[in-house]
């Protein structure tokens, strides 16, 4: 084998490694915990909202019908009628409520990982590429005093 085959061998190596590790920390109880490592601590995953602007933001209806995909800021977001809630409440919620940019949620979740594995000891953790550890919300407006919250999943990056 030649130098340039054991390096892409080796990439895709590291490639899967880091992969089975985040499909490994996948939560296990419901959707408001999720753990770094299987069978470690639980945390609570923060809550974001997200607000949706017709304007410049795209929602389309998911290819097996059963919910909604939300493109915000280049990011895709998935909700499910199968899987999430939804929610219609009063515009006054906003007041009671911090709306997040996808620039924040990137920022929140690296803060919120790299402080779980401060608390596990760990010095080295593959960051998450599934999005796990947040609980998002999008809102969207639809009258002059009504919104709905779409729980989502946030699926990746669409660039």
């Amino acid at each position: 084998m030649d130098l340039i085959g054991v390096t892409n061998t080796r990439k895709i190596v590291l490639f899967c490694l880091i992969l089975s590790c985040n499909i490994i920390t996948s939560q296990t109880k419901g959707d408001n915990y999720y753990s770094l490592v299987k069978n470690g601590r639980e945390y609570l995953k923060p809550v974001k909202y997200v607000l949706f602007n017709k304007e410049k933001d795209k929602k389309h209806i998911s290819n097996d019908s059963d919910g909604l995909i939300f493109y915000v800021s280049k990011q895709q977001f998935r909700y499910s009628n199968l899987m999430h809630n939804i929610d219609t409440c009063s515009i006054s919620v906003l007041e009671k409520i911090k709306i997040s940019t996808v620039k924040q949620l990137f920022d929140d979740e690296y803060v919120e990982h790299k402080s779980k594995l401060k608390l596990e000891e760990l010095k080295w953790f593959p960051p998450p590429l599934n999005h796990y550890n947040l609980k998002i919300f999008i809102i969207e407006k639809t009258t002059s005093n009504q919104i709905i919250k779409y729980e989502v999943d946030w699926i990746f990056s669409i660039e």
